[in-house]
């Protein structure tokens, strides 16, 4: 009997000597998904005209012309989503 009193104290003193177990919340995560911030008018650029037809010199300078008109235009858009991309971060 003295025995079974002393491993009934030594089992119940080891269960009180466990540590407390601490349940934490996950953290908060935020998601934002730029295709909800950037505008699609952004996102799109003027089409490359097709050079295929040029055969004369006058058709030549409209079609560089043109294509530099798409090229600045597709520079400032993606200038402008950078920005826009900056700000957020």
């Amino acid at each position: 009997m003295k025995y079974l009193w002393a491993a009934v104290f030594l089992l119940l003193a080891g269960c009180a000597a466990a540590p407390p177990v601490v349940v934490t919340a996950p953290p908060e995560i935020h998601r934002t998904f730029m295709r909800d911030i950037i505008p699609v008018s952004e996102l799109k650029c003027l089409k490359e005209p097709n050079g295929d037809a040029v055969s004369t010199v006058r058709q030549s300078a409209k079609y560089i012309v043109e294509v530099k008109k798409a090229g600045q235009d597709c520079r400032q858009k993606l200038e402008g989503v950078r920005e826009i991309i900056q700000q957020e971060q």
